[in-house]
């Protein structure tokens, strides 16, 4: 029998052999492991990236909500019937990314549902949210024709009016005509200064300068906004009917003098308002100050708020006044509310599908 010296001499490779088996099964396992931990590696990458673009895209859907509030309180509620919808879309700026669509929905006179859809930079994620937002309509300070703090004087041709009446051709709701004392005191104390930070057109302080050419300015379906002495569309039939559904808030800091024309809306006056050469306005009109009429007058349609008031012009009887106009005055409010979030659970994520 051989002995163990001579099977060694026999076998001079055998430890070899099994020590490069034991480093190659070693290999493998290391390759393995590390194959592992890339894949792992790069699915946490693909999670992040996709987290990212999910979260981009609620943000995207988010701004769109946010944007599309603040934009419809500018004045879009009152021109849409319960059932209509209109759409939006717009984009983030470049440091953020993302885009967003949607429409809003009138539920009925008060609530809006807005659906906005969100997208990352890159299209590959997408997000739908929707918001339910509620009118909140300004309370009316009107309980007259004409409420004053000071004195008022009637004289002549001119007429104060508290049956309620329609401007002539508007589409006014259906109601039982309500009649209101001709002159009152102011039944509330009207807040100023929440009126005034709804102002769109402004004229600063100090005697302005006669505004007799107030007209609007537009088309059939567009209304120049930025013209300065576009107040809106009263007539019926429209002359410029895309004005129909413009009703500024028209702000003087100081004194202000009408001498024709013809706007709507809300005219906040800080010193003295003068009204002659025939003008017409239509909605509430609140003024500091002294109201007076005087020439050829004019006509206020809807309420009048003033510190002291005097009428007195020489034109033809009943061409002159104010006349009181409950859908003039709630048309002119509402169209000048602005829409706030219900307090509980106002935004929901939507499903697909």
């Amino acid at each position: 029998m051989p002995s163990c010296d001579e099977l060694a001499q026999r076998s001079p490779g055998t430890g070899r052999g099994l020590a490069l088996a034991a480093s190659v099964f070693a290999l493998a396992i290391m390759s393995a492991l590390v194959a592992a931990a890339f894949f792992a590696a790069r699915q946490e990458l693909h999670i992040g990236l996709n987290s990212r673009a999910s979260l981009r895209a609620l943000a995207a859907a988010e701004a769109g909500l946010n944007t599309t509030m603040a934009n419809v309180s500018g004045g879009m509620p009152d021109s849409m019937a319960v059932g209509d919808s209109v759409p939006f879309s717009g984009s983030l700026g470049s440091g953020a990314g993302g885009a967003y669509s949607g429409t809003v929905l009138r539920l009925n006179g008060e609530l809006f549902l807005i659906r906005a859809i969100g997208s990352d930079p890159t299209g590959s994620a997408r997000r739908r949210l929707a918001m339910l937002i509620r009118l909140q309509a300004v309370e009316s300070p009107i309980t007259a024709a004409l409420t004053s703090a000071g004195p008022v004087v009637v004289r002549g041709s001119a007429r104060l009016d508290g049956v309620d009446v329609d401007p002539p051709g508007w589409d006014c709701p259906t109601r039982v005509a309500d009649t209101v004392p001709e002159v009152a005191p102011p039944a509330s104390i009207l807040d100023w200064d929440a009126l005034v930070a709804m102002a769109t057109k402004t004229y600063p302080a100090g005697e302005v300068q006669p505004l007799s050419t107030l007209a609007p300015a537009g088309t059939a379906t567009t209304c120049d906004a930025s013209a300065p002495q576009n107040w809106g569309e009263p007539r019926r039939p429209a002359a410029v009917a895309g004005c129909a559904g413009y009703y500024p808030t028209i702000y003087a800091a100081g004194n202000l003098w009408i001498s024709g024309g013809t706007g709507q809306g809300l005219l906040l006056v800080a010193g003295d308002l003068d009204i002659s050469g025939g003008a017409e306005f239509y909605g509430l009109v609140v003024v500091r100050g002294t109201l007076r009429m005087s020439g050829s007058g004019g006509r206020l349609i809807g309420g009048v708020e003033a510190g002291a008031a005097d009428l007195a012009p020489g034109g033809p009887a009943n061409s002159t006044g104010i006349t009181y106009s409950s859908c003039a005055v709630s048309r002119v409010l509402r169209q000048n509310s602005r829409l706030r979030r219900i307090r509980e659970r106002f935004w929901a994520e939507l499903p697909w599908g």
